[in-house]
């Protein structure tokens, strides 16, 4: 007996060596970096201390027989993340007095950095500085990263009221351009703006280097004449004397400078009132409405210039200190026991020498556009998901009524429209990244590719065609002779070519890569602009007289439907 349990202990303890040599060995824990750098003025070159310095992860390295990229999700205000990854939280460090940074224990993979500091900005990056994405190996530490941050810009200057006196509370912001859809350039402003104090003095601080539209508007009720005198109000303007942004002047200010004497004589205008009332869709008077009066050549700048009332009467209301123009007269409901409920009437209105009385907004349901998504040509391998994609209306020069519903399994949708008026439809979505909309047509065979007029109703319905054989360009930047002498972040701009029918826009623009690539996908079949250009400031892309010049220099690129080409961009100094 006692043989017989020895053999069996034996063979029991022979098992589990045996279990334990084939058995694999514990993956080996990923050695990780450290990663370090300084950060430095970038006009006198010295250190910058208690600046934040901000490490991002973007995505992982390649391992055998795996893609190089993970899937990327991106959260309002937030920066690229990849899901599950305990990477996913940005790293921060603050510089020291000499301006040095340091991060432990860093992974491998490829990082964002982006660093800040209250009263300066990130500068143009040119020779000496390093890249703003950077690539992390297991075990071999990155030093040597070099940042630079720009000091503020000011703009200072003086309000005076008509007869040359100091103008008190008037509120003055800088406006800058923007990205507007299709290309064009919208307005938004450029931090919280000023008031001037009780000597009219006004200081916009905390700017970026850049061009800006300095405008002021006075609040109505604090300046509006006695009824003797003649009702007047005085009118917003932007820089000098403008009464719109088109006819404004921009100011360029560069980093750590501050222009001086940007002063404005306010201007008044005879005020007129409007009155009426809000109906709902029954005719009874409409209960808890807030009015907006929305000036249509002021678009960008959201200024609304009148003091709101209630009427006497029910449902009725009284706008008072109305300049002279052409505007777009709102009314909303609100309705606190389904705050979901949308009920909103709108018309144009012309205000000229007189009040205007006796107007009526009524709510009507809105109309509705329907519509059906189509694939043509992708056969069998390119079934789309239909369900996942979004439909898209937005008005055309901005403004009120985007409009977006997700679309049917069947590639069907009914978006409702609230605001008649010039839309351009768009689709968006997962399913449609290899995919570009070729046509959108009513089904009375109109073309409203471009845009499509909803000023008088919806057509009976639209089919929106997309394909898959999509053009890519994969764009080069040229080639630096040595690596320091790059310039980050350089930008590649894909501009539409101009025709009859068409003026010079922005079609899209990408950030080269640390391969010095940017890859343009999907593209519609056509005749592009493109070129390159050192410029952190994107706003710049978006001034007229900066595309210009990206245009008098770009090369021209036509592709076909399906066509991969590589094209090495030509270099645009900017002025």
């Amino acid at each position: 007996m006692r043989v017989r349990m020895a053999w069996f202990l034996f063979w029991i303890l022979s098992a589990q060596l045996l279990i334990a040599l084939q058995a694999p060995e514990p993956a080996a824990k990923q050695e990780r970096a450290a990663v370090s750098g300084t950060v430095i003025h970038s006009i006198t070159g010295e250190p910058v201390r208690r600046a934040e310095v901000i490490l991002t992860f973007l995505r992982s390295e390649a391992s055998p027989g795996a893609s190089a990229a993970v899937p990327l999700t991106v959260r309002a205000g937030a920066a690229a993340q990849a899901p599950g990854d305990i990477r996913q939280q940005p790293r921060t460090a603050v510089t020291g007095p000499d301006g040095s940074f340091r991060f432990e224990n860093v992974e491998e993979g490829e990082y964002g950095i982006f660093v800040r500091r209250e009263g300066m900005f990130p500068g143009r990056h040119g020779p000496g500085l390093s890249p703003q994405r950077i690539r992390v190996r297991a075990g071999v530490p990155v030093s040597g990263l070099r940042y630079a941050l720009a000091p503020q810009a000011v703009i200072s200057g003086r309000v005076l009221d008509e007869e040359g006196e100091p103008a008190q509370g008037v509120q003055v912001v800088a406006f800058r351009r923007t990205f507007a859809q299709g290309g064009r350039a919208g307005l938004m402003s450029a931090g919280t703006g000023a008031r001037t104090d009780d000597r009219g003095y006004f200081r916009l601080v905390n700017l970026p280097a850049g061009k800006y539209l300095p405008c002021v508007h006075v609040t109505p009720s604090s300046t509006t004449l006695p009824e003797g005198a003649g009702r007047s109000i005085y009118v917003p303007l932007c820089y000098p004397d403008a009464l719109t942004p088109e006819q404004g002047t921009w100011i360029s200010v560069a980093a750590g400078q501050e222009v001086a004497s940007v002063d404005f004589r306010l201007r008044r205008a005879a005020a007129r009132r409007v009155s009426g009332r809000v109906l709902r869709e029954d005719g009874t008077p409409a209960r808890n409405v807030a009015i907006h009066l929305a000036h249509r050549d002021r678009a960008g700048i959201p200024w609304f210039f009148t003091q709101t009332k209630d009427g006497s009467e029910p449902g009725s209301f009284l706008l008072e200190g109305v300049p002279a123009g052409s505007y777009d007269l709102v009314a909303r409901e609100i309705d606190s026991a389904s705050p979901q409920r949308r009920q909103v009437a709108a018309m144009h209105l012309e205000v000229r020498d007189e009040d205007l009385e006796g107007i009526e907004l009524r709510f009507q349901p809105p109309f509705s556009l329907r519509g059906q998504v189509r694939v043509e040509g992708a056969g069998d391998s390119g079934k789309v998901a239909f369900g996942s994609l979004r439909i898209i209306a937005m008005p055309v020069g901005g403004g009120m009524g985007f409009a977006n519903v997700p679309a049917g399994e069947d590639g069907s949708f009914e978006m409702a429209i609230q605001f008649p008026g010039r839309y351009t439809l768009h689709v968006d979505g997962e399913a449609v990244r290899h995919l570009y909309v070729s046509s959108i047509r009513t089904l009375a065979g109109m073309d409203v590719t471009g845009e499509i007029d909803l000023t008088a109703g919806a057509p009976d319905g639209v089919v929106i065609t997309l394909r898959p054989d999509a053009a890519r360009i994969t764009a080069e930047r040229p080639k630096a002779d040595k690596e320091e002498e790059l310039c980050q972040p350089y930008v590649i701009v894909l501009m539409k070519a101009r025709n009859q029918d068409r003026p010079l826009r922005l079609f899209r623009s990408e950030s080269a890569g640390l391969d010095g690539r940017a890859v343009f996908f999907p593209l519609p079949p056509g005749e592009y602009l493109i070129s390159g250009v050192c410029s952190g400031d994107s706003s710049t892309l978006y001034d007229p007289e900066t595309l210009e010049v990206l245009a008098a220099k770009a090369e021209k690129i036509r592709v076909q439907a399906g066509e991969r080409k590589t094209v090495t961009v030509p270099d645009v100094p900017l002025p």
